[in-house]
């Protein structure tokens, strides 16, 4: 289905995610998007630091879009996971603790009716030193998402 790949300071890990989805649902004269994706099973490679942490990754975004058309091909950037405007965060990773993802480029485009490919970058702290003492990571997430239209 697809990869969570966290490009650590001390190397890459590696998980398998098992679902991705995008929502949907209209919000007036505008659609609200969710992207969605969560991790399960054995992971494919983690390090020696966060090994016995045993995590299993998820992450989502929440964006406006004008039209449902534009899901066809679409990029999406959010530079900061806490909007100002909204007072709230749109952005969010779960690996052992929830964190913000920051330089969000995600690019969507259409396989078929329900079908999309997906290919999502961001960074956030490390997850395993949450003090900012280690560079950020950078977070790649590939693979194919579910079409959930609720409009």
């Amino acid at each position: 289905m697809g990869h969570f790949i966290l490009n650590r300071f001390n190397g890459q890990e590696v998980f398998n995610f098992a679902k991705g989805s995008i929502t949907v649902t209209r919000n007036g004269d505008k659609f609200s998007l969710w992207l969605s994706v969560e991790c399960e099973g054995d992971p494919i490679k983690v390090l020696p630091d966060t090994e016995e942490l045993n995590a299993c990754p998820s992450a989502q975004l929440a964006a406006e879009i004008d039209s449902l058309k534009k899901l066809d091909n679409l990029t999406i950037t959010i530079p900061e996971s806490y909007d100002e405007e909204l007072e709230d965060y749109v952005t969010v990773m779960y690996y052992c603790e929830h964190q913000d993802l920051d330089n969000n480029v995600v690019e969507i485009k259409r396989i078929n009716d329900s079908l999309f490919n997906v290919n999502w970058t961001c960074t956030t702290t490390d997850v395993n030193y949450y003090d900012g003492s280690k560079p950020d990571t950078k977070i790649e997430i590939t693979g194919e998402f579910v079409l959930d239209v609720r409009a």
